[in-house]
């Protein structure tokens, strides 16, 4: 059996207990590809159409630590709304059936993830069940270089990281993005974290376009971003 599927398989019965069997409302998911960082063209192209036929979009997203290692995921993204208890296990059946089209079309998985967008989510956080907290920002392409130099040296305090999407320019805009990623404490305790870091980033001139809380409840790799944060 696959790795991934294996993993689905083993979290499953964990899936229909509490806490995680209690949350509705809406998640989103990734499934991360191994594939080329610059996909070709043709690459593409496939991708997009599996996208679409299992009712995803292609993302591409860039990581990069405080030390600007830089790694290049590619996923299949997918939005779900669900107000009944036990979304997190149906979610989990409905991404099993994606994986295995993915392996059939000889395109591999590397991780699946599922994550709770809803608020409030989990009261308490923990290394497998863990929040994140992603700060968009909307960075003007000439101050672009200094302005991330300067959320580099900030994260080291701050504790964020900062993330993209490598094709998402608006005009002469950059859309950048800061993650917190909290493996313990409460709700109250990211609370602060977040006031803080937009505090600094406000004190700094930089206004965030949309702050996204969401609680990752099934991550079947956790080691493959492991260095990011």
């Amino acid at each position: 059996m696959h790795p991934v599927l294996a993993a689905l398989d083993a979290r499953r019965d964990r899936l229909e207990q509490p806490p995680l069997s209690n949350l509705e409302g809406r998640f989103h998911s990734h499934v991360t590809l191994r594939v080329p960082a610059a996909l070709p063209a043709d690459l593409r192209a496939t991708l997009e159409r599996l996208a679409t036929a299992h009712r995803a979009k292609l993302t591409v997203i860039e990581l990069a630590d405080l030390d600007r290692r830089v790694e290049r995921d590619v996923m299949f993204t997918r939005y779900f709304v669900d107000d009944q208890p036990g979304a997190v296990a149906r979610i989990a059946d409905d991404l099993r059936v994606t994986v295995t089209g993915l392996l059939e079309a000889h395109v591999e998985p590397i991780r699946v993830k599922i994550e709770h967008e809803s608020l409030p989510s989990l009261e308490f956080f923990d290394a497998e069940r863990y929040h994140e907290v992603h700060i968009k920002l909307s960075i003007d392409a000439e101050a672009f270089d200094e302005t991330y130099a300067w959320l580099e040296q900030a994260g080291r305090d701050v504790g964020w990281r900062p993330s993209r999407n490598p094709y998402e320019r608006r005009n002469d805009q950059v859309v950048q993005f800061v993650t917190l990623r909290a493996y313990k404490g409460d709700r109250a305790a990211v609370d602060a974290r977040v006031l803080h870091a937009v505090t600094l980033l406000e004190v700094q001139g930089l206004v965030p376009v949309e702050i996204k809380r969401e609680t990752t409840v099934l991550d079947t790799r956790r080691a493959h971003d492991a260095w990011w944060a």
